[in-house]
């Protein structure tokens, strides 16, 4: 702790209006999953070049092999929703990269209906003046217990 500062201080670090701007297009895209609208023109912002991971196991390398595991996660998960806990964001302007940090609560995967916190780390990258989600992390939390 640097020296002078005290504990019982809070600091609230807003985000900037970019950092706004990725935090609601991530939180759009993920909302994708509970409307199962694939054709939401939200979607466009998700780079052809798309990466998933969840903790160590990578889960697609490009858009479309994503695309593919979503649909089978869904089709086995019928009741999957998720509730978004909160966001943050980091953007470095200069370089045009971006993460936002999406805590959720998922429910009804995998089927026995526990329910489980999880941090998608969000990467954006500004292309051609255009803020492309070049793909995701996925951290497992903690599940609920009964």
């Amino acid at each position: 702790m640097p020296h002078g500062a005290r504990c019982d201080k809070h600091t609230v670090v807003h985000p900037s209006k970019t950092g706004q701007q990725l935090e609601k297009l991530s939180v759009a895209i993920l909302d994708v999953l509970n409307t199962r609208n694939f054709s939401d023109p939200v979607l466009a912002h998700l780079s052809p070049l798309y990466q998933s991971s969840f903790g160590t196991k990578i889960i697609s390398n490009d858009l479309a092999s994503f695309m593919r595991n979503i649909d089978t996660v869904l089709a086995h998960n019928p009741d999957y929703h998720h509730l978004i806990l909160n966001t943050s964001s980091e953007v470095d302007e200069e370089k045009g990269r971006a993460s936002v940090w999406v805590s959720h609560k998922g429910t009804g995967f995998p089927p026995d209906e526990f329910e489980r916190e999880s941090v998608k780390v969000m990467k954006w990258e500004r292309c051609s003046g255009r803020w492309m989600c070049m793909g995701h992390s996925g951290l497992v939390g903690n599940a609920m217990l009964p």
